[in-house]
């Protein structure tokens, strides 16, 4: 879950360098499970250095089958990648993914 501070100053944005087999194994991933229609990559820095990876997920489900999802999802992942997982459901997701190219759409 995706944890900011009030009055935290963050920029949200994609990745300057998109690791390539984090992206593969995330695809991978998403093919397989039909209840992902699209998924974002994105990166969060903080404090002006602390950069880490948000993958925002449109998911076809309730709140207990996302969690499952996200945790299995993160022990199917074969990289030593760190990355946070969130739903494209809130107004928050859909405004920082308003422009964006999702890395995954289902077929």
């Amino acid at each position: 879950m995706l944890n900011i501070k009030s009055g935290e100053q963050l920029s949200i944005g994609l990745p300057e360098n998109v690791p390539r087999l984090l992206e593969n194994n995330l695809i991978t991933y998403f093919e397989k499970n039909q209840k992902i229609n699209s998924a974002y990559l994105l990166q969060i820095v903080r404090r002006q250095r602390d950069k880490s990876l948000l993958l925002v997920v449109d998911f076809n489900g309730g709140e207990g089958e996302f969690q499952r999802t996200v945790r299995e999802l993160e022990m199917s992942i074969t990289t030593e990648d760190i990355f946070e997982v969130i739903s494209l459901d809130t107004d928050f997701s859909k405004e920082i993914t308003e422009g964006k190219t999702p890395i995954y759409n289902k077929q």
